[in-house]
C-alpha cells in the first residue's frame, strides 16, 4: 500500500473551500 497524492491533494481542496467559505 502507497500513498497516494490524492490525500494531500483533498487537503488543499479541503483548505481552499474551508477558506472561501470563511
Amino acid at each position: 500500500e502507497k500513498n497516494p497524492p490524492d490525500f494531500k491533494k483533498l487537503d488543499a481542496v479541503i483548505h481552499q473551500f474551508r477558506g472561501s467559505s470563511s
